[in-house]
């Protein structure tokens, strides 16, 4: 038979106190063991408590009553109550954290309790870490307070961990000791079938008009311990995807999840650069064409015909003239690339179009052991804008 605690509860444990024990770890068969208790009763009457004896036969724990009278006047002394005595952590991965457990202590004599100190003790007292609202000082008849513990392995080995709580006050049998353990276990290989690292539910599918926002709320399921990082890529024109940032999981556990796709409505405008001739510009065109125009006429009418030297001479005079303020045109901005050519904002209009969008959302994960999760199939979801 193996042991593995023997500790005091009931209405008046301060009263009891187990003085010796050799009742520890396994027993053989046919072999025995005891424990002896003193009884220093703290009032009159009939005081009660029980040795509760913890073990792997049928039954555990086993428990001996224990009765006693008190006579006389009252005996002023501290006490001390702890619930429970011993702390057995589940399997906890190596790099994480166990939920708290809570040990109460309690001013159980009739006197005030002095607490000095409450440490971690024990061999791998550094996987272990400890929060208490205890300090060292007087606690009245019936207060209390709390200790909480948490099993935080580190990676340096797998197995069994074991640890203590110390507690050092002025009530008989000081220190006590609270028993901690736990087993830790080794970081999962990273996941690496596809599609088994992660899954989805939820709407899948979102109809929307353009200019209103779809929202797909869904619920994934991580395969794997770690960071899940998504990236989306598919949306319309005018459309936007917002995906929440980095998110640390955990295997098994279920998280919500909002993915949304803001679209534009057709009222939208996009500002783009056009060119805009000044007039002073334009006048200086037409008057170029003008001359041109006119020359030519000259030309054609007095092509052959006698008595028009006056007309040609003319005509000459208007195409040097229009040849001349065609070369002054780039500086004048006559030719239209000028430099007081005005750049001014035209507004475009744009917005997202109707139809069916494929969204597609590709995650990708970082295990806590800072190995990649292996190819994980991205998840498609369907947009329909009227």
């Amino acid at each position: 038979m193996h042991i593995t605690s023997i500790a005091m509860s009931g209405a008046n444990t301060a009263d009891f106190l187990i003085a010796a024990t050799s009742c520890n770890g396994a027993l053989a068969i046919s072999a025995n063991c005891s424990t002896s208790v003193t009884f220093s009763p703290l009032g009159n009457g009939v005081r009660t408590a029980s040795i509760s004896i913890s073990d792997d036969a049928p039954g555990s724990p086993h428990m001996v009553q224990l009765t006693g009278s008190g006579a006389g006047a009252p005996v002023t002394r501290p006490g001390i109550s702890i619930s429970p005595t011993s702390i057995s952590f589940s399997p906890t991965t190596q790099g994480t954290s166990s939920l708290p457990q809570s040990v109460t202590l309690t001013s159980a004599g009739s006197a005030p309790l002095h607490l000095s100190s409450v440490t971690l003790g024990g061999s791998n007292s550094a996987d272990f870490t400890l929060t208490s609202s205890c300090v060292a000082q007087a606690y009245v008849v019936s207060a209390s307070c709390t200790v909480a513990v948490a099993f935080t392995p580190t990676a340096v080995a797998v197995g069994p961990r074991s640890a203590f709580i110390a507690i050092v006050d002025d009530a008989a049998g000081s220190p006590q000791f609270v028993q901690i353990g736990g087993l830790a276990q080794t970081i999962p290989d990273p996941i690496t079938t596809p599609g088994s690292a992660l899954t989805f539910t939820g709407s899948l599918v979102q109809v929307v008009k353009a200019g209103q926002t779809a929202s797909y709320n869904l619920q994934l399921m991580p395969g794997f311990t770690g960071t899940l990082t998504l990236q989306c890529a598919g949306a319309p024109r005018a459309a936007a995807c917002s995906v929440p940032a980095s998110m640390m999981v955990t295997g098994g556990t279920p998280y919500p999840l909002t993915i949304t796709v803001s679209t534009t409505s057709a009222g939208a405008e996009l500002f783009m650069e056009r060119y805009r001739v000044p007039p002073t510009t334009l006048a200086m065109r037409f008057l170029c064409v003008l001359l041109i125009l006119i020359a030519a006429c000259f030309l054609i009418y007095c092509h052959g015909r006698d008595g028009c030297a006056l007309g040609r001479r003319f005509a000459r005079v208007g195409a040097l003239a229009a040849c001349l303020l065609v070369a002054s045109l780039p500086v004048a901005g006559c030719g239209g690339g000028g430099a007081s050519a005005q750049s001014v904002p035209v507004p475009q209009s744009i917005f997202t179009p109707s139809g069916t969008s494929t969204i597609v959302l590709q995650p990708s994960a970082t295990a806590a052991n800072g190995k990649p999760v292996g190819i994980i199939l991205p998840i498609q979801l369907t947009l329909t804008v009227q």
